[in-house]
């Protein structure tokens, strides 16, 4: 297996989560899935959270989530879910969101989405309900 600077960060986020919950699930899309699900669908404390991760090392708009994706994502926060888009530049903060996902689903709320800086806010209530994920 090739080992692309996406996935070395994909492990990095497999090594965080399993620290966490042993409920991760890593769709597969190419051709049988849903494109513009995220990389990681987790369970945690009764939480759902998708995260998608992402390499600052690619090039050109590899470096964000595509439009799908960020449509993926605002689905998942309009209907309660958590979201984190992950590269090298916030992998560290993600076992901190993580406990923090798990302090609000006991005290109530929803913690802010984890971004690296210069992401796009997924959050597009309304581009999110003109699309239906394929």
């Amino acid at each position: 297996m090739s080992s692309t600077p996406e996935s070395k960060i994909k492990a990095r986020v497999d090594a965080i989560l399993t620290k966490y919950t042993d409920v991760i699930i890593n769709p597969m899309t190419k051709g049988y899935g849903k494109s513009g699900v995220a990389d990681k669908i987790v369970c945690m404390a009764g939480q759902f959270i998708a995260i998608e991760t992402k390499s600052n090392q690619a090039s050109g708009t590899k470096k964000y989530p595509t439009k799908l994706q960020q449509r993926f994502l605002a689905k998942v926060m309009r209907n309660g879910g958590n979201v984190a888009v992950v590269n090298e530049d916030n992998i560290d903060e993600l076992s901190f969101w993580l406990r923090e996902v798990a302090r609000q689903a006991i005290h109530g709320g929803q913690p802010a989405p984890l971004l690296f800086d210069g992401c796009p806010d997924p959050f597009d209530a309304e581009q999110a309900r003109e699309v239906t994920v394929e």
